[in-house]
């Protein structure tokens, strides 16, 4: 049976290579996901070539079957992707796998990245077999069975759906929102700029927009579909003049994520939708009332929020700027050491300065004359500070799908107004809210019920 090894001499004399194969390896022995294991006693002593063993989940297509994996290493990798195939006597029957083993996934070639593992390529492949809707070969496989190479890797592969790494998209998200952030300060950092109005909202307050707004949208924008082009982004603004923003490489910054301890899930790129809020708070960030503006990026999947990244990039307090969760997952340092607001205090609800419509008398009648209400750019029920927060009029998506996120990820909740649903945030879901907002970290009924009779 193969030992993982222990000795920090023997690991030191290894080639970088080896060091991170075997470092993969000893994780996947001590901590395998469900349904997939190492195959120790065939996994050769140099480390170049495994086999692992996968069953079919349950509830798919596949429940109960059993298949093998075999994986070829380079000395170049993680550079370089590894040669992965099916082999022996049970190769599974799917529409992107080949009878001779051959997977067409573009995690293996085209959108390899060396923050992807082992373990990122099983999961993406049980992720594959288990949205199967009919078993079937590739159309071509008799042709591409005769006439392909042995190595899948110098096959030419064309794509029809794709699978992402949300490791990968979270650590592309967070730089999405620093880069946002650091086109915002370019522009705030100029003697003058110009100052657009796109219109009044409903409640009769001016609705501008701003150079920075633009150019934080061509980075931001721009940059998750160069590092993810089959995603869904959806903006608050419209790409103009983004020849003159330079787009920086978001896709392999996972670096950023090395202090945190994130198993990797892969999903369909079908699934997922991003949105984007470029530069929140456009009104004040005008009027030079700099600590209420953010970026922000929310990844949805299947319409349910579960990536939540906010930036505010003119917080000069250390650990103050950079927020984030991933649901069951992870969540930023500065937000896992927020105290929890006491149930018993009395009502402390913010509202948004900018679209505060009637919710001041209303939250008087609802509560009583002696409720505290503050008036801010933004929600921070998270931060304990208050118990909700309140907004009756229409309000876009992108305004509120990172902060559903992050809110949700640390146990709060959020739903419509008057109608009490939860909101969905998927591709084709309407960008406006028009049934009210009501955020809490607990209670949430009882509010839901102040509210229910006005």
């Amino acid at each position: 049976m193969y030992v993982a090894m222990s000795n920090k001499t023997t690991m030191a004399a290894m080639s970088p290579s080896k060091r991170r194969l075997q470092k993969e390896l000893t994780s996947l022995i001590r901590e395998p996901p469900q349904g997939i294991h190492v195959d120790e006693d065939r996994t050769s002593q140099n480390l170049t070539q495994w086999i692992i063993h996968m069953e079919g989940a349950k509830g798919t297509l596949y429940e109960g079957e059993q298949f093998q994996l075999q994986f070829r290493f380079s000395s170049k990798y993680p550079f370089d992707s590894p040669e992965v195939t099916f082999i022996g006597g049970n190769i599974p029957v799917h529409p992107h796998i080949y009878s001779n083993g051959h997977i067409c996934l573009s995690i293996l070639s085209d959108d390899w990245s060396p923050a992807l593992s082992v373990q990122s390529i099983c999961l993406s492949i049980v992720s594959m077999l288990s949205s199967c809707k009919e078993k079937k070969r590739p159309p071509d496989n008799l042709f591409y069975v005769k006439t392909c190479n042995k190595n899948p890797k110098k096959t030419i592969w064309w794509y029809h759906d794709k699978n992402i790494s949300l490791k990968l998209l979270l650590a592309a998200a967070i730089k999405a929102a620093e880069i946002g952030g650091s086109e915002i300060i370019s522009v705030h950092n100029q003697v003058k700029f110009e100052i657009r109005s796109k219109g009044k909202t409903k409640e009769g307050v001016n609705d501008p927009v701003t150079e920075a707004d633009y150019r934080s949208h061509c980075a931001m924008y721009h940059s998750l579909l160069e590092a993810f082009p089959s995603i869904t982004v959806i903006s608050e603004e419209t790409s103009k003049d983004c020849d003159k923003v330079t787009l920086s490489n978001i896709r392999n910054n996972i670096d950023n994520l090395n202090d945190y301890d994130i198993k990797d899930e892969i999903i369909n790129t079908n699934d997922i939708t991003v949105w984007i809020d470029p530069l929140d708070a456009t009104k004040e960030f005008t009027e030079n009332l700099l600590q209420y503006v953010t970026t922000m990026v929310c990844v949805a999947v299947k319409g349910e929020p579960i990536i939540g990244v906010i930036y505010k990039p003119f917080e000069t307090k250390q650990n103050s700027s950079l927020f984030w969760t991933w649901a069951n997952h992870a969540v930023s340092r500065n937000l896992q050491v927020l105290h929890k607001v006491e149930n018993e205090r009395s009502p402390t609800l913010i509202v948004s300065q900018s679209h505060a419509g009637q919710i001041h008398n209303v939250t008087k009648i609802a509560f009583g004359k002696d409720v505290k209400i503050i008036s801010a750019a933004g929600a921070e029920v998270v931060s304990g500070n208050v118990t909700a927060y309140v907004h009756m009029t229409a309000i876009k998506k992108w305004d509120i799908c990172a902060g559903t996120a992050i809110l949700t990820a640390l146990g709060g909740t959020l739903t419509q107004l008057f109608d009490q649903q939860l909101i969905s945030f998927g591709p084709t879901d309407s960008k406006v809210l028009t049934w009210g907002l009501l955020a809490t970290m607990s209670n949430h009924a009882y509010y839901l019920d102040k509210f229910s009779d006005i």
